[in-house]
């Protein structure tokens, strides 16, 4: 396993190098790299060998922590055996091209250019549905190799629940809001959006001698080794909030990736995290719970405004803590306030679980995508760039991951609310921009189990019972009625 990890990890810096660094010519020789490691890696793991050792070393005398390692790993073989290498190699070789095609897309904003990338790896998806095996939906099978269990008819009536009590509070919010938005519109230079952003960071632990942060077209956070993890995030000439939010939402996933056991179990599953669902929920704890609480600005406010204001950056607290947290639809996921992104995730569900059944083809997603948000948003989207071609995700295949945000955030605001109930004084030391606590007590109820845990069984075990979206819409309830005085 640790000889696996030398080249998977190999592969993520091939990866991280794409999308940060690879020069535009470069890309098709890339993805053949990936490509061959991706097949090589997989036809090491699942050779027959692997599972005859997996199989005759259940029936050592293993301690409890071994026969978890060895139970995962054994999972995990078997999932993967259910995947030719040659289907790895076209899958891996695929994504890479796809992802040079977004880039290439976005830049002359052109969906055109990345549909006809799209179409086979779509394609290639919905055959890994079939290799995968399902009980009553395609888009099953993709949903569990995020976070295992996960199906349609429990995120169905999940997701029709929470947008019925979401615009219950979004109606309810609108008509009591101020609009101080422009005040985020500020043009600040890159590089002092960028200190900041690092001066953040260190305050939330994030650990500089392990790890660092780049720029990327999309933020995204990846494990290169155990003391080598990378973030990303991405800046605006107009507006604060991309780097801010990006750099704290990544900042959580690498917490979490730093926090993991990597050391003690060598690359084994009780080294790795739970599930999408918990990954994104550390990102989401730490970026919307944390980094849009008044105790979290109080702090780092005055800081911000003394660096921002010979750039014309003016404005008080009250007025930015309104501004950021502005309720109204919008074209753009990541730039979302934290009730209509839910909406945004919706959308994505429904138009994966179209696309995996056939109900939807790709030459109909830029003009359905639009429909949609219009119907659902009230928005008109005026080009792909803020349309179709505004997230990675389906350039990298990750079909499925959409989900895990909401799920995430469900269980980010359980555990900002179970936290205030057994650390004391949480708001005073984050007023004082301490933040060693708040990462002691992840680290201790959630990072150091790795994947020990599934993660309803790790929420109950922290939570004392099964987590709920009413969480969510109450602590939302709760922050808007303390920003307007209500």
């Amino acid at each position: 396993m640790e000889e696996l990890y030398y080249l998977d990890s190999t592969i993520a810096n091939l990866q991280w190098d794409q999308e940060v660094m690879l020069p535009k010519e470069s890309a098709d020789y890339r993805s053949k790299q990936i490509a061959y490691l991706s097949s090589l890696s997989h036809e090491k793991f699942t050779n027959r060998n692997t599972g005859k050792l997996l199989q005759s070393t259940l029936k050592e005398d293993l301690n409890e922590d071994q026969r978890l390692n060895v139970e995962k790993t054994l999972y995990d073989y078997e999932k993967s055996i259910l995947l030719p290498s040659l289907f790895i190699k076209n899958r891996s070789e695929l994504t890479s091209k796809a992802y040079t095609a977004w880039i290439k897309a976005r830049t002359e904003n052109d969906a055109w250019i990345f549909t006809q990338s799209f179409e086979p790896l779509l394609d290639l998806k919905r055959e890994e549905a079939e290799l995968r095996g399902y009980d009553t939906h395609p888009y099953n099978a993709l949903l569990n190799v995020y976070d295992k269990g996960l199906n349609v008819e429990t995120l169905d009536p999940l997701f029709i629940n929470l947008d019925k009590d979401l615009n219950k509070l979004i109606k309810w919010v609108t008509d009591k809001q101020e609009d101080h938005r422009s005040l985020l519109m500020s043009s600040i230079p890159h590089e002092k959006q960028w200190q900041f952003s690092l001066e953040i960071l260190k305050a939330m632990n994030f650990d500089f001698d392990r790890g660092r942060q780049d720029i990327s077209e999309h933020p995204f956070t990846i494990s290169l080794a155990p003391n080598d993890i990378r973030l990303t995030t991405h800046s605006s000439k107009e507006n604060l909030s991309p780097i801010i939010w990006g750099s704290i939402h990544e900042g959580g996933h690498a917490l979490y990736e730093q926090g993991l056991p990597k050391n003690k179990y060598k690359a084994l599953p009780l080294s790795q995290a739970a599930s999408l669902s918990i990954h994104e929920s550390q990102a989401r704890f730490w970026e919307i719970q944390v980094g849009k609480s008044n105790d979290f600005w109080t702090y780092f406010f005055p800081k911000m405004k003394k660096t921002y204001e010979k750039y014309g950056f003016h404005a008080s607290l009250n007025d930015f803590m309104k501004a950021t947290h502005f309720i109204s639809p919008n074209k753009i996921r990541t730039e979302a306030d934290e009730l209509h992104y839910h909406r945004h995730i919706i959308i994505r569900y429904e138009l994966e679980k179209k696309l995996m059944s056939g109900q939807i083809e790709v030459n109909e997603i830029e003009g359905k995508w639009n429909e949609i948000y219009a119907d659902k948003m009230g928005v008109e989207i005026r080009n792909p760039k803020e349309g179709v071609l505004q997230d990675v995700h389906w350039a990298h295949g990750g079909l499925g991951y959409f989900p895990t945000y909401t799920l995430g955030s469900i269980y980010a605001a359980e555990l900002y609310d179970q936290i205030y109930k057994e650390v004391e004084d949480i708001p005073r030391q984050m007023q004082q921009g301490k933040f060693e606590e708040i990462y002691q007590w992840l680290a201790q109820k959630i990072y150091q189990h790795g994947r020990r845990y599934e993660s309803q069984p790790l929420m109950e075990k922290i939570l004392g019972r099964k987590p709920v979206s009413g969480s969510l819409v109450k602590i939302f309830e709760q922050k808007f009625k303390d920003l307007y005085n209500i």
